[in-house]
């Protein structure tokens, strides 16, 4: 796949086509938003991280969760290998 402009948009170039990978991938996509009042410092971060290869969707409560459950699936990763 080419590699992205500096500005983070593909080449003109780019056709779309994923290229298969010989190493394991992991792919997640993690939303995030702000629970409580607007406006308010009493608010907190609540998400959700969806494993894009299984399709299922887990939710968090604080920014910590992400990084915990991201250092899990690698390291269950590495256990598979």
């Amino acid at each position: 796949m080419p590699e992205a402009a500096h500005d983070g948009r593909m080449p003109d170039c780019y056709d779309g086509t994923v290229e298969k990978r010989s190493r394991p991938e992991l792919v997640f996509v993690v939303r995030m938003w702000l629970q409580g009042e607007s406006g308010s410092e009493d608010g907190s971060w609540r998400g959700s991280i969806q494993d894009v290869n299984s399709g299922k969707r887990f939710y968090v409560v604080g920014t910590h969760d992400v990084s915990d459950f991201i250092e899990a699936r690698l390291n269950e990763a590495i256990e598979r290998t």
